[in-house]
């Protein structure tokens, strides 16, 4: 059950981060968790303080089952080389068990959409004025980046953030962030990856034959975004043959500055350098310009719903709340939090756990005797002890195990829905994965692996049994059943001793190393 852990030194070059053995700190060890302050399909980034000194950070937790190691790692060598105050700044990297965390600054302002959005809201549309110190730090990040032969390949308004709440305050500094599509290229390379969001991409990003010019057309999409409120494209073939309209309120230098970032042929597109050149930040930035009246709005000017992305799964959600606090936990077996005392349950008839997840629960087990658990119907006993290893698992149970996890067993087998015995068989030899859909209630979509557990004494006379689970506001129900949980993607998939590891000490404070297979 040990998490192997390493730290890349943070005072070295990126190109020459160093991984420290697995007794080095672990991010636990040296920072303190709290809340999340978002999620994406990298996977969460929350706030963290660093216990020695109570300074506030973020650290971007990037599940390891979602993106390989090798990238992560990646991404966090070449954040850790930047140096720019437009360029979210690295303070290490940590390798867990489940995710690879990247510590960095935390600016409290939110993203670029959020402040659009809260603009809108309150106050309506942006005057293009308000914002060219907004422009010229999106311009000089990128400018940096192309100085250094890096192109992002996501730039967008969800990688730019802020220090503060208000855009519009000539102070507000603006960072950009997410390097995971990050890679090298000098001014001639040409990329084919498609990577990062199509709805920023330019024409020969949908080529799949492109250079460093696509943050420029990115960019671009972010300025009309603030003067408008909404994307210019909505699809490829706006990309490719529509032509940009500018809001008639724009002030005309700006409305250049957009064009020429939007252009569509790739040479004649403005580079970063002359993007840093132009007028409207070059020669305007800090100064204040008379544009005369407040900008006139137009219809769909309070409405930036265009400029969002949609939300992460619920299901994916669930999962990485749960790996945080398995992170957690494991963080305080090893410090000493929970006790080798805490870890003999086996001994007590009875024990009640605390539910590690949900604050507040707790579960009730007992150690049962055969009769006991036959009169209950819990497990078939008459094919108990003669059932083949790999025979199919007791369908009581099975159902028992699918209501808990919101399946209701009575719509397997009807119209053309395969039936539970079916379901039952695949779920036993690996052959399907069940999950619910969190967008549909109670849509199968894939497989949930579920492992259960059969505990008993070595002379075989007891069997353990859930038998109460009480929830956070004090209600109490029977439960009945074996303990069990869902397998997560990266525990073992043949018998699941990973997840029967983490049962039985993170779910029941018992000793992994006491329990032995019979098979």
């Amino acid at each position: 059950m040990g998490c192997s852990s390493t730290k890349a030194n943070p005072g070295m070059p990126g190109s020459q981060a160093v991984e420290k053995s697995s007794q080095e700190l672990r991010l636990l060890d040296e920072y303190s968790v709290g809340v999340t302050l978002g999620e994406g399909a990298f996977g969460v980034v929350s706030v963290c303080k660093r216990r020695a000194t109570g300074e506030e950070y973020a650290v971007k937790m990037v599940d390891k089952v979602e993106t390989p190691v090798e990238a992560i790692k990646k991404e966090a060598d070449v954040l850790q080389s930047m140096d720019h105050p437009n360029i979210v700044k690295f303070h290490g990297v940590y390798y867990e068990r489940c995710f690879v965390c990247i510590v960095m600054d935390k600016l409290d302002g939110g993203d670029l959409v959020e402040g659009l959005q809260r603009h809108l809201k309150e106050r309506g549309q942006i005057n293009c004025m308000d914002v060219v110190h907004v422009a010229y730090q999106m311009a000089a990040s990128i400018h940096y980046l192309h100085q250094r032969n890096v192109v992002h390949r996501d730039v967008k308004g969800d990688n730019y953030l802020m220090d503060r709440k208000n855009m519009t305050d000539k102070q507000c500094k603006v960072v950009l962030t997410d390097f995971g599509t990050a890679c090298t290229a000098n001014p001639t390379d040409r990329l084919s990856s498609g990577v990062g969001t199509k709805i920023f991409w330019s024409p020969e990003f949908f080529d799949r034959d492109y250079g460093q010019k696509v943050d420029v057309w990115a960019m671009g999409v972010i300025m009309y975004g603030l003067a408008s409120g909404r994307f210019p494209f909505r699809d490829e073939n706006d990309v490719r043959n529509k032509e940009v309209r500018i809001p008639k309120r724009v002030h005309p230098v700006c409305e250049e500055f957009i064009r020429k970032m939007l252009e569509k042929n790739e040479k004649l597109r403005m580079s970063s350098s002359e993007v840093m050149s132009h007028e409207w930040i070059a020669g305007k930035f800090g100064k204040p310009v008379d544009v005369g009246d407040k900008p006139v709005e137009e219809p769909g000017d309070r409405d930036a719903d265009g400029m969002a992305e949609a939300g992460v799964n619920d299901g994916i959600k669930e999962r990485r709340q749960e790996l945080i606090q398995r992170m957690n936990r494991e963080a305080d077996v090893r410090k000493g939090n929970i006790t080798k005392k805490q870890l003999q349950n086996h001994k007590h008839k009875k024990f009640v756990v605390a539910d590690k997840i949900v604050q507040g629960g707790k579960a009730s087990y007992e150690w049962w005797s055969e009769d006991q658990a036959k009169k209950d119907k819990l497990l078939d006993f008459e094919n108990l002890a003669t059932a083949p290893k790999e025979d199919l698992m007791d369908l009581a149970m099975f159902r028992k195990t699918l209501v808990e996890h919101n399946i209701d067993p009575n719509q397997f087998g009807v119209g053309k829905a395969k039936g539970i015995e079916q379901l039952a068989k695949e779920v036993e030899t690996g052959a399907s994965r069940l999950m619910l859909d969190a967008q549909q209630h109670k849509k199968l979509v894939r497989v949930v692996d579920i492992v259960v557990l059969k505990l008993r004494p070595s002379d075989g006379s007891r069997l353990l049994v859930e038998f109460k689970e009480q929830f956070p506001d004090g209600r109490e129900r029977e439960t009945l059943r074996l303990p069990g949980t869902k397998k997560e993607p990266h525990e073992n998939a043949r018998h699941g001793w990973q997840t029967s590891e983490r049962i039985l000490r993170e779910m029941m404070n018992m000793d992994p190393s006491m329990v032995r297979d019979p098979r």
